[in-house]
C-alpha cells in the first residue's frame, strides 16, 4: 500500500499509530461510541505487547477521536509526506544508513590524516602556550614580608649582564 493514500483529505482524516493490546479493546468500543463510520484496521505489533491502528474517520469527528486517543497513551506515527510502500521506505533508510556509514569512514580517514599533518605543530603550540602560561603565571609565586621581597621570574639568556 502507497502510504500517501494515508494523507488526510478534504473530508476524511486519517491517525496511524501504536497502543497496548489491553487498551486496544476498550478503546475500540469506545470510539464506536462516538460513530459506526469510524474504520479501524489493526495488526499486531511483534516486537512488543502492542497494536497497530489504522483508524479513517470523517473531519468531523476529528477532536472527538483525538481526545479519546489521548486516553488510551497512544502513541501516533508521523506519516505525512511519505510515499511508497513501507518496503520501499525501509530500503531507502537502509540504503542511506549505508551511505551515512560511508561518509562517516570517509570523514574519520580524512581526520586522521589531517592529525597526522598537524599532530607535531599542534604539540609544539600546546608547549609553547605552557611556557607562557607558567611565565604569565609568576607573579603568583611571588612572596613578600614587610622588611623582605622574593622574586622568582625567567629571564632570557641574552638579557644577563
Amino acid at each position: 500500500m502507497d502510504l500517501s493514500l494515508l494523507e488526510d483529505s478534504k473530508y476524511t482524516s486519517n491517525i496511524v499509530g501504536r497502543i497496548n493490546v489491553e487498551s486496544a479493546q476498550e478503546f475500540k468500543k469506545d470510539i464506536k461510541n462516538i460513530s459506526d463510520d469510524i474504520l479501524i484496521l489493526e495488526e499486531n505489533d511483534n516486537d512488543k505487547n502492542q497494536i497497530i491502528f489504522i483508524i479513517k474517520f470523517l473531519n468531523s469527528y476529528k477532536n472527538d477521536a483525538y481526545s479519546l486517543l489521548r486516553r488510551f497513551e497512544f502513541e501516533k506515527f508521523e506519516i505525512n509526506g511519505l510515499e511508497g510502500s513501507p518496503n520501499e521506505l525501509i530500503n531507502s533508510a537502509d540504503s542511506r544508513l549505508k551511505s551515512i556509514e560511508n561518509e562517516k569512514s570517509q570523514l574519520s580517514s580524512e581526520l586522521k590524516e589531517l592529525a597526522d599533518k598537524w599532530d607535531d605543530e599542534i604539540f609544539i603550540i600546546k608547549e609553547q602556550l605552557e611556557i607562557e602560561k607558567d611565565r604569565n603565571e609568576i607573579f603568583a609565586t611571588f612572596g613578600e614580608t614587610e622588611s623582605t621581597t622574593m622574586l622568582e621570574a625567567w629571564v632570557p639568556l641574552k638579557k644577563i649582564r
